[in-house]
């Protein structure tokens, strides 16, 4: 389902990019039947949006998703940034290991944030993630580059060889 769902984000994104104003105007007009219960489409697509985005695999999705992302919210609209979505898990308290049976009696709850801010949140995990990723590989090449080691040693040669001379 995952796959489905992500699949579908890089729709609405591609949408979005071609014009955030009549994509806007398009989800806003409607209705979807969540569960028995009548919801804006705005209002399911954005929250939809901001649950799934970190599941977003492979660099194309990424930065298509991030980049109509970015655009909503440089619109500025005011149907979009003000929308209520799902925030960070509230952990309780008490000190007791979260068994899959005490997860059954008790859900997660999670804290309830803007559009806007979850949007943010959204792209700065991603820079991030991309930005350690891009680190480490850099990291990961300089350790097996031999090519620096070889002319590491060459120069300690050529140094030893003129203190001989």
């Amino acid at each position: 389902m995952p796959m489905l769902i992500t699949s579908l984000l890089l729709v609405f994104a591609r949408l979005a990019l071609m014009g955030v104003p009549q994509f806007v105007t398009l989800l806003a007009g409607g209705t979807v039947d969540v569960k028995g219960e009548q919801q804006n489409s705005l209002e399911f697509v954005i929250r939809t949006w901001t649950q799934w985005q970190s599941d977003v695999q492979g660099s194309y999705q990424i930065k298509v998703t991030c980049s109509a992302i970015a655009e909503l919210l440089l619109s500025g609209d005011s149907r979009i940034l003000p929308i209520p979505v799902r925030g960070k898990v509230i952990t309780p308290d008490d000190g007791k290991i979260r068994t899959r049976s005490r997860a059954k009696k008790a859900p997660e709850q999670y804290t309830t944030v803007t559009a806007a801010s979850k949007f943010f949140t959204c792209l700065i995990d991603t820079f991030s993630e991309e930005y350690e990723a891009h680190n480490s590989n850099h990291t990961l090449l300089d350790e097996f580059d031999d090519e620096d080691d070889d002319d590491d040693v060459r120069g300690l040669i050529f140094v030893y060889e003129c203190r001989e001379a």
